[in-house]
């Protein structure tokens, strides 16, 4: 008698987050938790949020209006925080293009190394309203 053998699975791991209305997947590579929405500063001069998240002062971008959790990743060994990705979902979901099928509908992958490049360029809200 043998014994089965797993189908490989090609579902890819993470949330589904809203980000200004739309769905888009965030991979679980890059996600590390979710937390409350902490008190937000300013730095002066520089267009920079910061935050102190369990301990640690974390960059802020924010992504969209502020909503019910502040979505904590980790890119380039950095951990920083998007406000406003709001988590809909978390599991395995199939691939779809290049994101992930929720619920009958694409949801695009949200490029979180991209989001933190344009961060720092000063361009994530041109680009975000383009």
């Amino acid at each position: 008698m043998s014994t089965p053998t797993p189908v490989p699975t090609s579902n890819r791991a993470g949330v589904i987050v809203r980000l200004r209305g739309e769905l888009r997947f965030l991979s679980a590579h890059w996600l590390r938790r979710f937390v409350p929405p902490p008190t937000l500063s300013d730095v002066a001069g520089t267009g920079l949020t910061m935050a102190l998240v369990d301990g640690q002062v974390l960059a802020i971008i924010p992504v969209g209006p502020r909503g019910a959790a502040l979505t904590v990743c980790e890119v380039g060994g950095e951990l920083v925080g998007l406000l406003g990705a709001d988590p809909e979902a978390v599991g395995f979901f199939a691939p779809d293009g290049a994101g992930v099928a929720f619920q009958g509908r694409n949801a695009p992958e949200l490029d979180v190394a991209e989001l933190v490049r344009a961060a720092a360029r000063g361009t994530f809200e041109q680009e975000a309203e383009a």
